[in-house]
């Protein structure tokens, strides 16, 4: 299902994105490519494992950030339905944890969109021909790490992929309601979230964590994307 066939075959690129915009851009950022054509475009998780099922597809473009299931859930489900394409994670956050995440759950290659627009064409390629490719910037932060394990949040690194997304958006400032219904889940389900955070981050109410995330959510620095 993922080898290309046939010497006027193009490489199917499927790009899961909730930006119209970023969507918009990278697939003429692609399609300027004779080889490759973006075969579907989706801002949700849920609408991109229905397209898989239906359709061949050679290599994913996935971004973190979703509507309702992340990005990292999305790769998790990818395979474990047993798509064996390579994945490229094209993400804002520049956090070591994340990409430690992505890779973990399957990933091949991670560039964040304040990188050069010409290297999603070169990182595919290294992914297509079975290398993984990690941006020079993400990598020097990993290595970095590596260098120095004291600096690791030891707090932030206990964190579940779901209790990192809660922490993420308590720290945007979205309450409670918001949460749930941009996670797709129940306000009760995101109480539990909370009052698991405030356990693994040594907290002891609800206004402390919310300073908590808003601090580490401004640390982030993230880019408009």
């Amino acid at each position: 299902m993922t080898k290309n066939s046939g010497l006027n075959r193009k490489t199917q690129v499927l790009v899961v994105d909730d930006h119209p915009i970023v969507r918009e851009g990278v697939r003429h950022r692609i399609e300027t490519q004779r080889d490759m054509v973006v075969c579907c475009e989706v801002g949700r998780a849920s609408d991109a494992m229905t397209f898989l099922h239906r359709n061949p597809v050679d290599i994913a473009i996935v971004d973190i950030s979703l509507e309702g299931r992340s990005g990292i859930d999305l790769i998790k489900q990818i395979r474990a339905s047993k798509f064996d394409f390579p994945v490229l994670v094209l993400t804002i956050h520049e956090e070591v944890t994340y990409a430690q995440r992505v890779l973990a759950a399957g990933a091949q290659g991670y560039i964040v969109k304040s990188d050069p627009p010409g290297l999603i064409i070169y990182a595919l390629r290294r992914l297509l021909s079975g290398e993984f490719f990690i941006s020079r910037s993400m990598a020097s932060k990993i290595f970095a790490r590596i260098g120095d394990p004291g600096g690791i949040d030891s707090g932030i690194a206990s964190l579940s992929d779901r209790e990192l997304e809660v922490l993420e958006a308590i720290g945007r400032g979205q309450g409670t309601r918001q949460i749930a219904d941009s996670l797709s889940l129940s306000i009760s389900t995101i109480e539990t979230y909370k009052h698991r955070l405030k356990i693994k981050l040594g907290l002891d109410s609800a206004p402390e964590l919310a300073a908590y995330a808003a601090t580490w959510a401004h640390s982030k620095k993230q880019q408009p994307f």
